[in-house]
């Protein structure tokens, strides 16, 4: 699973929760597609990432794997948002325990991307999955409110 930088447009320099440099309370996760065409973060939790003791919280969990799959239509130029996501929680995610979130495109549509995700830790044990459809954005903004 050796990462390599993407030939994409760069992080965003932006307030984004999960990924945004400029928010001082987010994850700041830097994803990068690996050498095998999956997109590629790594995560190590901290207890106030918990829900029950010891133990992440599964939306934090889902925001994890929906950033990752975010960055799949992002790296290739594509900007998008989610549409719908499914979850599959096989494993507790496990505070102070380093994971890395996967994602890659599985088929789309016109204005859709179909993707899924995977969260595994240091041992390869697959914690969690999700499956995606993104909503491509027009002119790579969201539409006015």
């Amino acid at each position: 699973m050796g990462m390599q930088r993407a030939s994409a447009p760069p992080q965003p320099e932006n307030g984004c929760f999960a990924c945004g440099t400029e928010n001082p309370h987010g994850l700041h996760l830097r994803v990068q597609r690996s050498a095998d065409g999956w997109e590629e973060a790594r995560f190590t939790p901290e207890p106030w990432h918990a829900g029950w003791p010891g133990i992440v919280h599964g939306g934090l969990v889902c925001t994890l794997m929906d950033e990752v799959m975010a960055y799949v239509a992002y790296h290739d130029g594509e900007p998008a948002v989610t549409a719908r996501m499914s979850i599959e929680y096989r494993h507790p995610v496990r505070v102070g325990e380093p994971v890395t979130v996967r994602a890659r495109r599985v088929g789309g549509r016109r204005q859709l991307i179909e993707t899924e995700a995977e969260i595994r830790d240091a041992s390869g044990t697959l914690l969690a999955s999700a499956r995606a459809t993104l909503w491509r954005l027009e002119g790579g903004r969201p539409p006015e409110a």
